[in-house]
């Protein structure tokens, strides 16, 4: 009867770790996104368990009609900010994030974007680990129907970047 005891304690120790590992290691709310950054920030900060390196970006376009003949498109290269110029109905753009990671320890990427610009906005991988070494380009499009409203399109980028303090916690990346 005491071994039967001790299971169902160990059981309910074992649940009150996990979701307290949920929510404050797993799954922190770290963006406060009541509102929009205008130019790219950075802030880095820890718990116990992982460091958090947060970078947005303002990202906006430009929909205009392909039915003007002296519509000048581009896309703009800042590095402050992902935007991508203008844009005629029916077109696209792309940017490109590039990411390396130059530390001995596996790093987890989160790319989270908001705004109504997500209607026309891609970014085909958006939660990965990058392994020590390893280098990837992110491309980010911005796909237009020829029936896509004219207009302004604003939003955010988040680029989320986390690592272990310790090696033995990299295995977490994989569930973050």
């Amino acid at each position: 009867m005491n071994f039967e005891k001790y299971n169902i304690i160990s059981v309910i120790i074992i649940i009150i770790f996990v979701i307290f590992l949920y929510f404050s290691v797993l799954s922190p709310n770290i963006i406060d996104r009541s509102e929009y950054v205008e130019n790219k920030t950075y802030e880095k900060f820890e718990n116990y368990a992982f460091t958090y390196e947060v970078t947005r970006y303002p990202s906006f376009v430009n929909v205009s009609s392909n039915m003007d003949e002296t519509l000048v498109i581009g896309i703009t290269n800042d590095p402050y900010n992902l935007g991508f110029g203008i844009i005629p109905q029916g077109g696209s753009g792309k940017r490109l994030i590039s990411l390396e990671n130059d530390e001995d320890v596996k790093a987890k990427i989160k790319i989270e974007y908001v705004g109504n610009i997500t209607e026309i906005m891609e970014i085909s991988n958006t939660n990965f680990v990058l392994m020590p070494n390893e280098s990837v380009k992110i491309p980010v499009m911005i796909k237009t129907d020829p029936d896509t409203p004219i207009g302004n399109y604003t939003g955010e980028i988040d680029l989320i970047i986390i690592k272990p303090k310790y090696n033995s916690l990299e295995f977490l990346l994989w569930v973050m």
